[in-house]
């Protein structure tokens, strides 16, 4: 009799201690998810970064500035126009995306931005964006 009660008791234990192995598995697993998969806040701020210290030295960033009113307000202007540009973009990539985005060619790079037809329609929103956020209220 007392080995009928024993088996169980084994039984238990090992379906506690897998039970316990899968848990820490799913945390850990978790962990590493959140901290390495989902786009990571430093990668996308260095883009943002790299794009308000070269954007104004692009030969048509005045023009484009002259053609939405925004003539001399080229500093005021790039922040917001580069969060605009890449925030929603980036924050549908993995940190090892955005690390591995400006190594692809040009051609990969704009389809995995949404083609070259989304990446233009998103900077003239973005411009006009800008001419809206500098119109003063009446």
């Amino acid at each position: 009799m007392p080995a009928d009660f024993r088996q169980p008791t084994n039984r238990k234990l090992r379906l506690i201690k897998w039970c316990l192995g899968l848990a820490v598995l799913m945390f850990v697993g978790m962990f590493v998810l959140i901290r390495w998969n989902i786009g990571d806040p430093e990668a996308r701020q260095k883009v943002i970064d790299n794009c308000t210290s070269t954007g104004p030295y692009a030969p048509s960033w005045a023009q484009q500035l002259q053609q939405y009113g925004l003539t001399d307000k080229s500093d005021q202007v790039i922040t917001p126009y580069c969060h605009c540009m890449w925030d929603d973009a980036l924050s549908k990539m993995s940190a090892d995306d955005i690390r591995t985005f400006f190594k692809a060619p040009s051609e990969q790079q704009i389809r995995q931005l949404g083609g070259q037809e989304a990446m233009v329609k998103r900077h003239q929103q973005c411009l006009k964006n800008q001419q809206i956020r500098k119109t003063p209220a009446p």
